[in-house]
């Protein structure tokens, strides 16, 4: 009974380990694609202003 009852508790304890992994693998992913959108969308506000700089500037 004592080798079962090791056995289970070794299962359920890597079955909770990798819950908790793929859990923050999973949160990690999604930082980064929130940071990813938030970098493309500031770059493209940049090339937005650079822009109206060049053509508000008469002397090239």
């Amino acid at each position: 009974m004592q080798i079962y009852h090791e056995f289970f508790a070794g299962s359920w304890l890597k079955a909770m380990m990798d819950f908790q992994e793929q859990f923050f693998n999973e949160r990690i992913k999604f930082i980064h694609e929130a940071r990813d959108e938030k970098e493309e969308s500031f770059e493209k506000l940049q090339q937005q202003e650079r822009e109206k700089v060049k053509q508000s500037n008469p002397n090239p």
